[in-house]
C-alpha cells in the first residue's frame, strides 16, 4: 500500500511508497526525482506487536477488566431477562391452556344443560300433551257418563189401578176408553184378596149389542220392537168365558179390531190362550197355551229376546210363581220400520145376548219395560 502524508509548509514534497503485510513494514519506496527507491525494514519485531505480560499493563487490563465485567453483566442481564421471559411465556401457555380448559369445560356444560333442557323440554312437553290426552279423555268419560245419568235410557212404567174414579191414564201411559159401551170400575172385593191384589179394576160390557168392551192402550202405534221389551198383566177372568176375547201384549188396536203388528196373547172364546206374533197381518202362532179358569189370578207375560228381537217369549204363571205354560216364538215379530205396536189389554164380548152390565175380566196390575236409543241431549 503506498502512503501519501500531507507535506508540511514549505517543504519539498517527496514521493513514497510503504508496503505493510499483518501489522509489519514490507518496503519502503521514495521518490528519488527520477525513480523510486526501496528501502528494507530494519529489526525483528513486528509493527503493531505487544510484548511483554498482559497485568503488567494496567491500564489496558483495567479497561478489558471492565469492558469484561460488562459483559457479563450484561450477560447476566439478559439471562435474567431471558428467564424471565421464558417464565412468563409459560406462564401464559398455562394461563391460556388453564383458560381453554376452562372455555372447553364451560362449554361442554353449556351443551349438556342445553342437551339436558332439550330433554326436559321434550318431556315435559309429551307429559303435557298426555295430561291433555287424558283430561279430554275424562271429560269424554264424565260428559258421558253426566248424560248417562241425566238420560235413562230404560223406560219402567207400572199401575196398580189405585186411582180414585175413572181416570184418563192409569201409570201415567195407559189410556182408557170403551167400545160398543163397554166400560170399567173399581170393584169391591174381599178383605183377603185386597191385602195381595190392592187397586183391582173390573172391564164389562154395558150394551147387548156385540161385542162390547173397554182397551187400556199404551204407545199405540208408536213402538217398534228392537229387542228387549217385556210387559206383565195380572188379571182374572170373572164370569163364564163363553163369549169372552181378548189381547194382551204388544198390540196395534184398542178396539176389537184384531192387531194387525205385535206380539201377544190371544183368549179366544171358551178361555183357550194362545201365543201370536203377527207382522203386517201375516201370522205365527203357538198351540193352545192354556184353557183359562175362571175366578183365578194369572200372570202374563211377554218379552222379547234382548239381541235383535229374534224371539218372543211368552209366560203364562200363578200368583206363587210357578210357570203354568210357556211358549217362544221366532217368526213373524214385526221389527221393520213401518211396523209399529203398542202395549195393553183389550178385552169384550163377541156376542149379543144378555145380559147387560155382565163383568168380563178383573184386572190388579200391569208393567211395561223397554230400552231405546236416545239421541237427545238429555
Amino acid at each position: 500500500m503506498a502512503i501519501r502524508p500531507p507535506s508540511p509548509p514549505g517543504a519539498v514534497e517527496i514521493p513514497v511508497s510503504l508496503s505493510t503485510s499483518v501489522g509489519k513494514f514490507t518496503s519502503l519506496q521514495y521518490w528519488s526525482g527520477s525513480a523510486f527507491v526501496t528501502v528494507a525494514p530494519g529489526g525483528g519485531a513486528s509493527w503493531g506487536g505487544i510484548t511483554g505480560t498482559l497485568s503488567d499493563q494496567t491500564d489496558l487490563n483495567g479497561v478489558l477488566t471492565s469492558l469484561s465485567a460488562r459483559i457479563v453483566s450484561s450477560h447476566d442481564s439478559i439471562t435474567s431477562v431471558n428467564t424471565v421471559v421464558t417464565n412468563l411465556t409459560n406462564s401464559l401457555a398455562s394461563v391460556s391452556t388453564a383458560l381453554q380448559s376452562g372455555i372447553n369445560t364451560v362449554s361442554a356444560a353449556l351443551v349438556s344443560t342445553q342437551s339436558a333442557y332439550a330433554t326436559v323440554d321434550t318431556a315435559l312437553s309429551a307429559a303435557i300433551v298426555s295430561v291433555q290426552s287424558a283430561l279430554t279423555s275424562v271429560d269424554v268419560a264424565l260428559s258421558s257418563a253426566l248424560v248417562s245419568v241425566r238420560k235413562d235410557t230404560t223406560y219402567y212404567y207400572r199401575t196398580d189401578f189405585i186411582e180414585l174414579g175413572t181416570v184418563a191414564l192409569y201409570g201415567g201411559v195407559w189410556g182408557g176408553a170403551g167400545f160398543n159401551s163397554g166400560n170399567i170400575n173399581g170393584q169391591a172385593i174381599n178383605s183377603v184378596e185386597m191385602s195381595a191384589h190392592p187397586g183391582v179394576r173390573r172391564i164389562a160390557r154395558a150394551s147387548a149389542g156385540a161385542n162390547s168392551g173397554y182397551a187400556l192402550t199404551a204407545f199405540s202405534g208408536s213402538l217398534l220392537l228392537s229387542g228387549s221389551e217385556s210387559c206383565n198383566l195380572i188379571m182374572q177372568f170373572n164370569n163364564a168365558l163363553t163369549s169372552i176375547q181378548g189381547y194382551y201384549g204388544f198390540i196395534n188396536t184398542a178396539t176389537n179390531t184384531y192387531p194387525t203388528n205385535g206380539c201377544f196373547f190371544n183368549v179366544s172364546p171358551g178361555g183357550s190362550i194362545v201365543a201370536v206374533n203377527n207382522r203386517n197381518g201375516v201370522s205365527a202362532s203357538s198351540g193352545v197355551m192354556l184353557s183359562a179358569a175362571v175366578s183365578t189370578w194369572y200372570l202374563l207375560n211377554v218379552s222379547i229376546s234382548p239381541v235383535n228381537a229374534t224371539c218372543a217369549y211368552y209366560r203364562i204363571m200363578d200368583m206363587a210363581g210357578s210357570v203354568l205354560a210357556s211358549a217362544n216364538v221366532t217368526a213373524n215379530i214385526p221389527v221393520s220400520a213401518g211396523f209399529t205396536t203398542g202395549n195393553g189389554l183389550v178385552v169384550f164380548y163377541q156376542a149379543s145376548a144378555a145380559p147387560v152390565g155382565l163383568p168380563l175380566v178383573d184386572i190388579d196390575y200391569m208393567d211395561l219395560r223397554f230400552s231405546k236409543p236416545d239421541g237427545r241431549p238429555i
